[in-house]
């Protein structure tokens, strides 16, 4: 809302957008902290690992949370709401879901393995395709995969 106010000043609304993300994680990040230490919500470490990772064994997780409360917020309050916005917020949103599921699973597993590596890409592909879907790129090029010139793309539809 605050673009249409100062859209003649596009640098000031970025340090502003700056600036408001920042007061909002500092004034949701401290409660989320207790609420997730009080819950026992945190950081599982294998046993057969390091010992200086054992450090970690109860770090809160999930801080990521606030901070895409912050990121969508701000996107709000000073953003230009188009249509596109609002695909960008729809993934990051999903891409913060995807994220939170890893680590809920970890805590409710409570063990270090959440979603594997291919699983977390074929999440982020996903919902790169669905976004795109919308837009003019209809293929993702892959440049290491020198095999076939066929291979190099992968279509979204």
């Amino acid at each position: 809302m605050l673009s249409l106010v100062f859209s003649e000043y596009p640098t000031f609304l970025v340090f502003l957008s700056v600036f408001v993300a920042i007061v909002i994680t500092m004034l949701l990040m401290p409660p989320w902290i207790k609420f997730l230490k009080s819950s026992h919500i945190g950081q599982q470490v294998r046993d057969d690992g390091p010992e200086t990772h054992l450090v970690k064994q109860g770090t809160p997780t999930m801080g990521g949370l606030m901070m895409l409360i912050a990121v969508v917020a701000t996107l709000l309050i000073v953003g230009y709401l188009t249509t596109e916005t609002f695909v960008l917020i729809a993934a990051v949103l999903l891409t913060g879901a995807l994220g939170l599921f890893d680590d809920a699973s970890k805590v409710v597993h409570e063990r270090s393995l959440g979603l594997t590596p291919k699983g977390k890409l074929i999440g982020q592909f996903a919902i790169y395709c669905r976004a795109n879907r919308r837009r003019d790129c209809h293929s993702v090029v892959l440049p290491y995969l020198r095999q076939h010139p066929a291979c190099r793309s992968v279509q979204c539809r």
